[in-house]
Order: C-alpha cells, then structure tokens, then sequence
C-alpha cells in the first residue's frame, strides 16, 4: 500500500534483515547513549517468542527500506496479581536522512489499525511523550499503570485501541525478557558493522537523561498490607538486613529435581543440631517441595520457633553455623529469613501459631496431589519468569491471583 508521500509499507521479509538492522543503528547511534544496540535488540527479537510478526512492517521510498516498526506480546501485572495482556512496539527506527517527513507516523497509524484488526486491545511503550501525544499516546499514569518497578514515568506511555480496555487494570507494565538486553553480546554484535564516532554530548541524550530520570512511586507502601507493599522499593528497603541489590533480569526455573528433598534432609539436620529443642517445626516448603513442579532452585524451609521476634534465641547460634539473617518482617507474622551458609537456602522462621504456618503447608499438600493445579501453576510460574523483574519479590508478588484461587481450594 502506499499513500500520497510515495512511502510504501509492507511486511519485512527475511533478506530485508541486515538492510533493516543498518537502518535501525543508523536511525539510533548516539541517539540516547553514546552507541547504541537497538539493531542488537531487532536482531535477537525477532526470534523471540514475544515477537508479532504480523505487525513486523518496513518503509520503502523509491525502493530504499527507511524505515521500521516491530511490536512484541507485553503484559500488565494488575493489583491483585492478575496478567492482561497488552502489546508494545520498538524500536521504531528511521533514517536519520528521512526523519521528519511522516515515516515514523505512517509505520504507526497502519500498524495501529492493524493491530487492532487482530485483536490487541492497547499499546504501551517507552518513549518522548511530546513525540507520541501525536498519535493519541497518553501518559500511562492516566490509568494508573507504572513501570515494572512500580513507578509513574512521563516516558511510560499508553493507546487504548479499545475504548475502555485499560480501564480498572491499576498496575505495572512488564515488557517481554528480550528487552533486558545483553550489553556485552552487543558490543559484539556491532563489530560486523562499520566503524562509527561515539558521542555523549547530543542535545537527544539530554532529553532521554531527563526523562528516565523522572518517577514517582505509583502507591505509597502499606505496613499492614505484605502483599499490596512487598513489590516496594521502600518497603523491600526497610525490611531487608544488609546490602539489598535489585534483580533486573528474568526468573530462572528448572524442572524438578528428585536431589531437591535430600538437600532439604540435610539442611533439618543441620538446624535440629543447633538449635535443639528450639525448633518446634521443621518443614520442606515451596515449589522444591512439590515433586513435578519447576521452580527456582532454591530450598525454602519452614521453621517454627516459639517466638521469632526473639532474635536472640535462636539467630546467634544459626549465624555462628554459617546462616545469615537478611529479612526481618515485624508486620507480617515477625517473620524473618535467612540464607544458608553453602546450599541456596532461604530458611523461614514463624513463631508457633501463626496462621501463615497452615497456608504454606496446606499450599504445598494440595500441589502434591492435585496436579490440574500443579500443572495450571507451574504454566503461569513460566509464563511470568520470562518478563525482567527489578525485585525477585515482584515476581512472587505476580503469582496472587493463582496463589489465591489454589489457596481457597485447599482450605475448604
């Protein structure tokens, strides 16, 4: 199809890809940074599950690709832990020569439309909100919609291609784990293409400093609400003992390990042997608990003491072994967590009677012998372990919906 500026818009084709990456690092370089490595980004997206080809279109003037658009399945995580979801689109390239002249907003017009046509609601992305307000772009704070790490930024930016579609899903958006992009896979990458003067002094890398810059916390943390603060920075601040490093990359899983329970034997043992008659309870939780069930591999133990606000009881004698206190949670049942001295450990304390005690273990029972559940929750663990998430804690905080529909069949 063309239109009335001779800039014709088809689909790109396998033998456009290398014409399409040099424009696309053309249209980039020292745009935001010194360099760039969004013609890295295309290269690896388009082999990603994400990846809509439908919607992969190319801008042709008089025959020369200037232009591209690419848009990938992206997801909002609401507020109860419920996934929708919502596409996005980027880079949006077009050479430097051409800027200016309706490229850009031809790709995004038709491309709207037809992403529509095939049954996407909104579109969210990254990107100068004086740019896309042009084309009905809003700032996505105006359905109360932040970024990953649960913040409002002005650069966070939203279309309905349905009236309504973002209406009450208050939330974040997560893009597609292809976004966390390889920096030193990168720079190789860009070394079979010609050499290029790097600077870092463009008014552009001026306005994106500034934007990324800008954020605020899209809800004030609630102490007596774990699962609504816990995805917190503030509150993961307050609660964390020592250095806290955000995660910034994707989930790992592995498909189930029959060592995992021996490891936990191990462990128990270790513990009954310092602590003695202290721990009252001793238990294998999480997802290595649940034979055929993937999870991260980490060991997560249960253990009962009779107060665990009494760190002096029992925290000591466990450090001296080796174990580290790193999470002390005086508002959600005095718990408190600590890692193992040489297995990836994370050893939950709970003082006798508390009710969180009952819902681990009812959780984990009821995955042991109800495998629609099981299977049900280990497809939404990977579904979401392929997004980047700031905090390992955001991820867990995504799994409450399913969490909480298992949870009330265990416990009738």
């Amino acid at each position: 199809m063309s239109n009335k500026m001779d800039i014709v818009l088809r689909k790109e084709q396998p033998e456009d890809y290398r014409a399409v990456e040099e424009l696309t690092r053309e249209a980039f370089w020292n745009r935001h940074v010194p360099g760039c490595d969004e013609h890295y980004l295309l290269h690896v997206m388009r082999s990603s599950d994400s990846f809509i080809p439908e919607l992969d279109m190319v801008a042709e003037v008089g025959g020369e690709i200037v232009g591209n658009i690419v848009y990938t399945k992206a997801i909002i995580l609401d507020d109860n832990g419920k996934s929708h979801e919502m596409i996005s689109f980027g880079p949006l390239s077009v050479l430097p020569r051409f800027q200016g002249r309706g490229i850009g907003g031809a790709l995004i017009e038709f491309t709207k439309n037809a992403a529509k046509g095939l049954g996407y609601k909104a579109i969210l992305i990254y990107g100068d909100p004086l740019y896309y307000c042009r084309f009905g772009f809003v700032a996505a704070e105006t359905f109360k919609i932040g970024t990953a790490d649960d913040m409002f930024s002005p650069a966070l930016q939203a279309l309905e291609l349905v009236a309504g579609a973002l209406s009450n899903i208050e939330g974040r958006f997560v893009e597609d784990a292809v976004y966390h992009v390889d920096e030193s896979a990168g720079k190789e990458f860009d070394k079979a293409f010609a050499p290029k003067e790097l600077r870092d002094d463009l008014p552009s890398q001026a306005r994106f400093r500034h934007l990324a810059g800008i954020g605020i916390p899209r809800k004030k943390p609630n102490e007596n609400d774990c699962n609504v603060s816990s995805s917190s920075d503030d509150y993961l601040k307050r609660v964390t003992v020592g250095e806290r490093k955000p995660h910034n990359a994707t989930i790992t899983l592995m498909e189930y390990d029959p060592h995992w329970p021996d490891l936990f034997d191990r462990e128990a043992k270790r513990i009954r042997s310092i602590l003695g008659s202290r721990a009252l309870q001793l238990e294998h939780v999480g997802s290595t608990s649940v034979p055929g069930l993937c999870a991260k591999p980490i060991i997560d133990i249960l253990l009962v003491v009779a107060d665990s606000s009494e760190e002096q009881a029992y925290v000591p004698d466990l450090e001296t072994a080796g174990y580290a206190l790193r999470i002390r949670e005086p508002d959600w049942f005095q718990h408190r967590m600590l890692k193992g001295p040489d297995t990836d450990v994370n050893l939950h304390v709970f003082s006798e009677g508390a009710s969180e005690i009952k819902r681990m273990l009812s959780f984990r029972d009821w995955l042991r012998t109800h495998d629609a559940d099981r299977e049900n929750y280990a497809r939404i663990k990977r579904e979401l372990a392929r997004h980047v998430w700031r905090n390992v804690q955001d991820y867990a905080d995504a799994k409450t919906t399913i969490i909480k529909e298992i949870m009330e069949r265990a416990m009738s």
